[in-house]
């Protein structure tokens, strides 16, 4: 059972048939998550502008599209990419993918 989340502006959910995963975005902008596929140890994010989910993963526009983060399953959106990305406008999710908007030329 996670820590209790106060000032909670908006709650995402990864679930499918092996159980779920959620992350709650604060009114400070900071998240936390906890479920399947989330470590007991995951630090909470800060500067967090918005949060998708795919089936079983995260992913969050941090410092107003200047990165991103990722956490949850590796094998579905989890895994951190390698490209970077300077702004990013949004993330659009599948099941089990993510694919980021970025106006960068």
């Amino acid at each position: 059972m996670p820590r209790p989340v106060g000032g909670v502006i908006a709650l995402f959910s990864a679930s499918d048939f092996k159980g779920g995963a959620y992350a709650a975005l604060r009114s400070d902008r900071s998240v936390t998550s906890w479920g399947r596929a989330i470590p007991i140890d995951f630090p909470d994010e800060t500067d967090i502008d918005r949060v998708y989910a795919s089936c079983c993963a995260f992913a969050a526009i941090k410092n107003e599209g200047r990165e991103l983060r990722y956490w949850g399953d590796v094998e579905d959106g989890g895994e951190p990419i390698s490209t970077p990305f300077f702004n990013v406008v949004s993330i659009f999710s599948s099941e089990n993918a993510f694919a980021v908007m970025d106006t960068t030329a």
